[in-house]
């Protein structure tokens, strides 16, 4: 039918190769969608079920709902929305990508076609983009059966978390790209992701976190993704503990900081591929 992809028809690559590419995506996707709709589906459930109304109603009791102006529930969802969000980019970004490499080899034959280094990474970004994109959204539908939404501006948290996690895939692009065993993959999940989602401000503020942790939490993207979340999703309500409240130069200073980790860590990823594909 005439405007719609069709899997049997030929590849167009006159744009740029990234429609060419997820294709060859979507054709993989097809053996495992219903794995990830599933896991998308329940991963929120049980983070919201154990952590925001389990753990939080034994912290809102305590008093922990006065002094965040609103239910614990409601404070960690857009940040638990975020961190699912780097997870799921981190794994799309490190064992893929080594498969494409090593075990597959299927940039190596898409680079035997017209396809180039740099497109194969934009196109795997993208894909990157789209699955953290599609799995926001079913995040945010249960959110907002939780009652956690409070604001219509908060389905803006979709495109953030999407943003965040993207740049905080992108340097992860460059280490699969280089790594020769997948071991590596181990040390980013262990000592990066999880540590990062426990010490990013995603369950309480840092503020509650020594000098040197505070120092920590700043570096890293998700903290910053964080707070954009939470800026729209409990900024319109004004809360009166300032949770959510961000100035226009705060704004510019977490938006540039996850533009600086994705410019850089694209340009380092695509000379990795360059030099994994060319010479």
């Amino acid at each position: 039918m005439a405007g719609k992809l069709r899997f049997d028809e030929p590849v167009d690559r006159t744009a740029g190769g990234l429609r060419a590419f997820l294709v060859h995506e979507l054709y993989g996707y097809r053996r495992y969608w219903k794995g990830t709709v599933v896991v998308s589906t329940v991963t929120p459930l049980l983070y919201l079920l154990s952590l925001g109304l389990g753990l939080g109603s034994l912290v809102d009791s305590r008093g922990g709902a006065a002094q965040l102006g609103t239910s614990y529930l409601s404070y960690i969802a857009p940040a638990l929305l975020a961190a699912t969000g780097m997870q799921i980019a981190a794994t799309e970004s490190t064992f893929p990508v080594m498969a494409g490499f090593q075990w597959e080899k299927a940039y190596f034959a898409m680079h035997a076609t017209p396809l180039t280094p740099r497109q194969i990474l934009r196109g795997s970004m993208t894909w990157v983009a789209i699955r953290v994109a599609t799995a926001a959204v079913v995040f945010y539908l249960v959110v907002a059966a939780f009652g956690a939404a409070r604001t219509w501006q908060s389905v803006l948290s979709i495109p953030l978390a999407t943003l965040g996690s993207v740049a905080f895939a992108a340097p992860i692009f460059l280490v699969a790209a280089a790594a020769q065993k997948d071991g590596v993959f181990n040390y980013i999940f262990r000592f990066v992701v999880t540590p990062m989602m426990l010490f990013a401000g995603t369950f309480y503020d840092i503020s509650a976190l020594p000098r040197i942790g505070q120092v920590i939490a700043w570096v890293t993207p998700l903290w910053h993704t964080n707070e954009l979340v939470r800026a729209v999703s409990l900024g319109p309500l004004d809360l009166p503990t300032g949770i959510g409240r961000l100035s226009p130069a705060m704004w510019a200073l977490h938006l540039g900081y996850l533009a600086v980790w994705l410019v850089v860590g694209y340009l380092l990823a695509a000379r990795m591929f360059r030099k994994r594909l060319v010479t």
